[in-house]
């Protein structure tokens, strides 16, 4: 378990992401993961 979403990019060896929080922080979220080159989906 992670208590930040960064720290779990980082130490985690992800293809992909599922982006599940309030809408307000699906970009900076989806865009961080993004630039690691792993694939997002996420909620509208």
């Amino acid at each position: 378990m992670f208590g930040d979403y960064r720290m779990m990019l980082e130490n985690e060896n992800l293809d992909i992401l599922e982006v599940t929080t309030h809408n307000r922080y699906h970009a900076e979220i989806s865009i961080t993961a993004l630039e690691k080159g792993i694939h997002v989906g996420r909620e509208a």
